[in-house]
C-alpha cells in the first residue's frame, strides 16, 4: 500500500508539473500587425523656404499616395509619394498671380524640375522615441534624415505629425546657389509641417 502510495503521489506531481508547462507554452504570444493607408484628400505637406528669417514664403504640396505598417501599436515602416505637380504658394499677403508666378518658379529646373520628378518618393523607417529616419529619392537622388514625428492611433484611424527641416542642398540645383556678387540667396534648408492622415 506505501509503495501504491507513493507511485500514485509521483504520478499526480509529475501530471500538475506538466499542465503548468503547457499553460506557459499556450500563453497568447501573437503580435498585432495592420496597414494603414494615406488619407490623401485629407494630408498636406506645409512647407516654408526662405532667404533670411524676414524674407520669406509659405506653401504645399499633397500626397498622391502612402502606407504604413503598423505593429503592436507602432510604426515599423511606411511609404509615401509626394505629388511635386502640386506645389502651390499660401502666403497671404501675395496675389494670386505673384503666387502663381513664385510657384511656377519652384517647379522650374533652377529648383525641383517638376517636369523630370514629378513624383518624390519618400521611404520611412521604424518609429523609436518619436524619431523617424527617412530616405527622400528626388529627382534621381536620395537625401536621408531623421525627423521627429508623432503616430496617433485611434481604431481604424490615425495620423502623423512633424515639425522639421530638410537639406536639399546636395541636390546642387542652380536656385538654391548664389550667382556671383550675390549676398542674399533661397537657402537649401526647407522648414516642413507634417500632417498625414491615415485610415
Amino acid at each position: 500500500m506505501k509503495i501504491s502510495n507513493l507511485l500514485l503521489m509521483a504520478g499526480a506531481v509529475i501530471t500538475l508539473a506538466s499542465c503548468g508547462n503547457s499553460s506557459e507554452d499556450t500563453k497568447d504570444t501573437s503580435i498585432e500587425i495592420s496597414k494603414m493607408t494615406v488619407d490623401t484628400e485629407n494630408s498636406k505637406l506645409n512647407w516654408k523656404g526662405m532667404k533670411s528669417a524676414e524674407d520669406f514664403h509659405t506653401g504645399q504640396v499633397t500626397f498622391k499616395a502612402g502606407s504604413v505598417e503598423i505593429i503592436d501599436g507602432n510604426m515599423a515602416s511606411g511609404e509615401f509619394t509626394i505629388d511635386m505637380s502640386s506645389i502651390k504658394v499660401t502666403d497671404a499677403e501675395l496675389p494670386d498671380d505673384k503666387k502663381q508666378m513664385l510657384a511656377g518658379h519652384l517647379a522650374a529646373p533652377d529648383f525641383f524640375n517638376t517636369e523630370e520628378g514629378k513624383n518624390v518618393k519618400v521611404k520611412a523607417g521604424a518609429l523609436e522615441n518619436g524619431m523617424l529616419p527617412i530616405t527622400i529619392v528626388i529627382l534621381g537622388q536620395e537625401i536621408q534624415e531623421t525627423v521627429p514625428v508623432q503616430l496617433t492611433v485611434n481604431g481604424n484611424e490615425g495620423s502623423l505629425k512633424g515639425s522639421f527641416e530638410v537639406n536639399f542642398s546636395s541636390l546642387n540645383r542652380p536656385g538654391f546657389q548664389p550667382k556671383e556678387g550675390q549676398t542674399d540667396f533661397v537657402q537649401p534648408i526647407i522648414s516642413f509641417e507634417l500632417d498625414v492622415q491615415l485610415k
